[in-house]
C-alpha cells in the first residue's frame, strides 16, 4: 500500500493498488499487438455477418422460415461486436503498460469466443 498526502490537508490516503512503473516483457508487447491486429481482422469478418443478417431478416418474412435462426445469428453478431472491442481493448491497455483489468479481460474474450463458436456450429453445422 502507498501513502498518498491530500493537497490541502495533509493527511494522508491509501491507495490500494501500487501503480506499476516496471516494463512490460516484449511477450506481453507482442500479444497486445497481436490483440489488436485480432480486433481489426474481426471487423472484416463482422461486416460480412452482417452482410448475410440483412438477407436473413428478408427471410424472416416468408412464414416458413424459423425465428430460431434468426435470434442464435442475432446473439453471434453482439458476440462478434464483443469480440471487435475485447482484444482491441485488452491490446491497447498491454501496450500502454496498463494491466490491472488484464485478467477480466481475458477471460471474457475465452466467454465470448466459445459462446460465438457455440452460435456458429448451430447455425453452419
Amino acid at each position: 500500500m502507498i501513502d498518498i498526502p491530500f493537497p490541502k490537508t495533509g493527511r494522508k490516503r491509501i491507495r490500494e493498488y501500487p501503480l506499476d512503473h516496471k516494463n512490460i516483457p516484449l511477450v506481453l508487447k507482442v500479444f497486445g499487438g497481436l490483440c489488436v491486429l485480432m480486433g481489426l481482422s474481426v471487423v472484416v469478418f463482422s461486416s460480412l455477418h452482417l452482410s448475410f443478417f440483412t438477407e436473413l431478416i428478408r427471410l424472416w418474412l416468408h412464414p416458413e422460415n424459423s425465428k430460431t435462426t434468426i435470434i442464435i445469428y442475432a446473439i453471434m453478431l453482439v458476440c462478434l461486436a464483443f469480440l471487435v472491442i475485447t482484444p482491441t481493448l485488452l491490446g491497447i491497455r498491454l501496450l500502454m503498460n496498463r494491466r490491472r483489468h488484464a485478467a477480466l479481460l481475458v477471460n471474457s474474450l475465452i466467454g465470448i469466443v466459445i459462446v460465438t463458436a457455440l452460435c456458429d456450429v448451430m447455425l453452419f453445422g
